[in-house]
């Protein structure tokens, strides 16, 4: 199918990913209904959108009445399920809390859709379910193993949606997204480093060795995996959203400093927190045979994105100015 002229929610959309599938959605001609707390997310990801006509409810998707009466009243066709919790502290902390949210509020979204005539629902999943990987890159069918709340909390969701499509015919695609940046990305190792520069450009301290190897797909990339599947003709389907490039965390402070133009001295600490993962890539061989997406944003020119629009919104001008002196 095509979602030019579909009415479709976008949960969570208000939020970094979110508010990217949001835009691509609409400029394949979507008409586009935002769902989120705003715990998270802010109206300025939706500036764009709004602009182009986007409309946002501030509601939960623990509400189910709120949710169906949404699908229902605005005939919702298709729906994009990123509303989430996604820390992995807070799901240590309060695990009922946070399965409420994921994996309830997933529940609530693929019942109202069912109930409400909505016939598609794209979900965020995460890496998150497969714990330490004994593959490298590893494939969908690497073991399943989460070590926190938050990925059982994102397993269940995929298990549930997989259900709602086997038992009820809901079509139903997952994403297990690695690292997505870019900009509007307030949370992750870049924004971290970004902050600390900020603070200081001329030195920046990062933990660990340096030598943790990690996925990082730009948020273009991951939006039009999302908008791409939700054209296509795969019924139900779960599929790792990556770049497939290991890159260091010490190429990541580095490509910062350079994107800055700054003489900063890196310092490593030698010590990471307990559980850290040393190397966490994917291979999304399955996702570019099935749809033909491959990853079109090389990660310099995404750091570039990233670090332009940090200096935009939080009028970095120390580092505005150390780029242009």
């Amino acid at each position: 199918m095509r979602i030019r002229g579909a009415n479709v929610l976008v949960t969570g959309g208000a939020e970094f990913v979110g508010s990217h599938v949001v835009d691509l959605a609409i400029a394949r001609g979507a008409h586009v209904t935002v769902l989120d707390d705003l715990s998270e997310g802010t109206r300025d990801n939706l500036a764009q959108a709004f602009a182009a006509g986007a409309d946002l409810v501030q509601g939960d998707v623990r509400d189910f009445a709120g949710l169906c009466r949404l699908i229902r009243d605005r005939g919702i066709q298709v729906v994009f399920h990123l509303a989430a919790d996604a820390s992995v502290p807070r799901s240590v902390e309060d695990p009922r809390t946070h399965f409420e949210i994921n994996a309830g509020g997933t529940c609530n979204v693929l019942t109202a859709a069912h109930q409400h005539g909505a016939h598609r629902v794209m979900y965020a999943s995460s890496a998150s379910v497969y714990s330490e990987p004994v593959h490298v890159p590893f494939t969908e069918s690497e073991p399943i193993d989460p070590i926190s709340p938050y990925g059982a909390s994102k397993l269940a969701g995929e298990c549930l949606g997989v259900t709602f499509y086997r038992s009820l015919g809901l079509s139903f695609i997952a994403f297990r997204i690695l690292n997505a940046y870019g900009p509007r990305q307030r949370h992750n190792v870049k924004f971290d480093l970004l902050r600390k520069l900020h603070r200081d450009p001329t030195r920046l301290e990062v933990m660990g060795t340096g030598n943790q190897f990690r996925d990082y797909v730009y948020i273009s990339d991951v939006a039009r995996a999302f908008v791409s599947v939700a054209e296509s003709d795969i019924e139900c389907d779960v599929f790792n959203l990556s770049s497939g490039e290991p890159t260091s965390v010490r190429e990541v402070a580095f490509a910062l400093v350079e994107a800055l133009g700054l003489e900063t001295e890196v310092y490593f600490t030698g010590k990471s927190w307990a559980g850290d993962v040393m190397r966490l890539v994917g291979d999304s061989t399955k996702l570019r045979d099935a749809l033909g997406w491959e990853p079109r944003v090389r990660f310099k020119d995404g750091v570039k994105a990233l670090v332009d629009w940090y200096i935009e919104e939080y009028a970095a001008s120390n580092l505005r100015s150390s780029r242009t002196r």
